[in-house]
């Protein structure tokens, strides 16, 4: 995959993560690295138009499939099958994953980090991810890319 591939699937992710902030509040560096991260940047989704790794949330999306997942690779646990939502759209993928931060009591952590990245992706590792280095790999992400500067924009 090239950074071009990247910056592309960046754009395409921005328009819906935008609209998921103004109308949650949700950090648009954070939510734009999750989308790179949990789907290798559109190129491996965990059902249809999940580009966040959204387990079955049971708020209004469809039901997904189940599919072998490895929810921290540091522990070498072994793949176990889990269901995963499907979306319509980007944009909806992005307004679920808006409403499950900001109205999920789990995600508190994540709301009163608001707006720091890094406190957000700390909030998110051992929560939204089991993986232990979570954190690290989207705040990885949010340098290569400069996606803060979307954090403040209007």
């Amino acid at each position: 995959m090239t950074d071009a591939d990247r910056d592309a699937f960046i754009q395409r992710m921005l328009q819906p993560v935008l609209a998921a902030r103004d109308q949650w509040g949700i950090l648009p560096s954070i939510a734009l690295a999750q989308a790179c991260l949990e789907s290798a940047y559109g190129t491996r989704l965990s059902a249809q138009h999940n580009y966040v790794g959204l387990k079955d949330v049971s708020f209004d999306a469809g039901s997904g499939g189940d599919i072998l997942t490895v929810e921290d690779p540091a522990m070498a646990d072994a793949p176990r099958r889990a269901r995963f939502e499907n979306f319509r759209n980007e944009t909806h993928c992005a307004m679920t994953l808006g409403r499950l931060l900001m109205r999920v009591p789990a995600y508190a952590q994540y709301r009163d980090a608001l707006p720091d990245p890094e406190a957000c992706a700390l909030a998110l590792q051992g929560v939204y991810a089991m993986d232990m280095n979570y954190a690290d790999k989207l705040m990885q992400i949010v340098d290569r890319h400069d996606l803060r500067r979307y954090d403040d924009a209007k």
